[in-house]
């Protein structure tokens, strides 16, 4: 009678950690479905969104139309709310292309350094992306990153996104963070689009000043 009562308890135990592994893998089952359906139809919201955008920016120009200046739309779609800007690329300052008294002075103006260290920073960018090893006069090339001991060195090629930036010697992060937003590698220009570039890529113009931006803006 033993034996049989301890059988039956064993068997008992057993079931109930079968039931339970069940229920918890039917529980698991359910809430990856309901995660897959809500990641589908964000999916779709966010594929609507780009589509209506890429049509506002293209439909004839009117009062009304969407213009590549950063301005954020929102509009429901059933119980979703959808929020979407556009920036012009050449609104930006290109890193492979952009001239150097322009990136210098972005650095002055929204890095706060000062004139030399900002002309440093450039030699070392340019340095990044040339294809030689000859190094400009405050530059760096890959001596320099391994006398820093930096994971990195010269890509000697163009930049491939803006995030590469923060591996150049001299950039810290908290100059990465002021800069990044007004940066691209994709625009190919040398100088920005005034009319749709931002007041801070607008002080970064040599000659630039608050007054003279603020009064561009509002006109």
């Amino acid at each position: 009678r033993g034996i049989a009562l301890i059988m039956v308890l064993w068997l008992t135990v057993m079931l109930t950690v079968i039931g339970g592994a069940f229920a918890f893998s039917m529980r698991s089952e359910v809430l990856a479905a309901r995660n897959a359906v809500s990641l589908a139809q964000v999916r779709a919201a966010a594929d609507g969104a780009l589509d209506r955008t890429v049509f506002e920016l293209l439909r004839p120009r009117t009062t009304e139309s969407w213009k590549a200046d950063g301005r954020y739309h929102q509009w429901k779609d059933g119980e979703m709310l959808l929020v979407a800007s556009a920036v012009d690329e050449s609104a930006r300052i290109d890193l492979n292309m952009g001239a150097e008294p322009l990136l210098k002075n972005l650095f002055v103006v929204l890095g706060e350094l000062d004139d030399a260290a900002a002309s440093a920073l450039v030699d070392a960018i340019v340095d990044w992306r040339d294809a030689d090893e000859l190094r400009r006069p405050a530059g760096a090339e890959a001596a320099d990153y391994r006398a820093a001991n930096s994971n990195y060195t010269p890509s000697n090629r163009d930049f491939e996104t803006v995030g590469e930036l923060s591996r150049v010697l001299g950039v810290t992060p908290a100059l990465y963070a002021k800069v990044a937003p007004v940066l691209t590698v994709h625009s190919r220009q040398r100088g920005i689009n005034s009319l749709t570039a931002s007041r801070n890529v607008l002080l970064a113009l040599p000659g630039a000043t608050p007054e003279a931006v603020d009064a561009y803006v509002t006109a």
